[in-house]
């Protein structure tokens, strides 16, 4: 077994440019890094990274999780095949998939806009009290809740102003939009 550990000086840690790694049957861990453009891509291994400050996020899987922690992102793309999904931070555009795994989301701010899909996986948004949101949903067999107070209609849920716009679309899993 072999493992390589790449560090970066504290001052240019966060003002890179561009960051892109890619595994293929190993995890990866990237911590206290910021810049423009981040990219993450693994094949056969899980994904760990925590305080992360960025501009563009991009978070892909095939067999392994993806799990974040205190990220800061206004752009974030999340994509794992057979694997659990969970970011924890605050993000402005989400865009997040999984065919087997749930996603998990939980931003400290609410982001503008938000699209995830899984097949059998479930979905949850957690956000904090906001302006308002309007939740498209599609599932065959899943369920959507939101405990947010919605004006439910034709899978479309609506809260206050409505202007944040969130997608959900599954297979089998469920879809929750959670306060925190």
């Amino acid at each position: 077994s072999k493992s390589l550990e790449v560090k970066i000086p504290y001052a240019m840690a966060g003002s890179l440019t561009e960051l892109d790694v890619n595994s293929i049957s190993a995890p990866v861990s990237i911590q206290a890094i910021g810049g423009a453009e981040t990219k993450v891509s693994c094949v056969s291994g899980a994904i760990h990274i925590s305080d992360i400050s960025c501009r563009e996020l991009d978070l892909e899987t095939v067999s392994g999780g993806i799990r974040g922690e205190n990220i800061q992102a206004t752009e974030l793309d999340m994509e794992s095949v057979s694997g659990t999904v969970d970011v924890f931070g605050a993000f402005q555009e989400v865009n997040g998939s999984s065919v087997s795994g749930n996603l998990t989301l939980r931003s400290d701010t609410c982001p503008r806009k938000v699209e995830a899909e899984t097949v059998s996986g479930g979905i949850r948004l957690q956000i904090p009290e906001n302006d308002g949101f309007t939740a498209r949903y599609h599932t065959v067999s899943g369920q959507f809740y939101s405990n947010f107070p919605t004006m439910a209609e034709k899978k479309r849920a609506v809260y206050k102003n409505g202007g944040a716009e969130f997608s959900f679309e599954t297979v089998s899993g469920s879809m929750d939009i959670e306060r925190i």
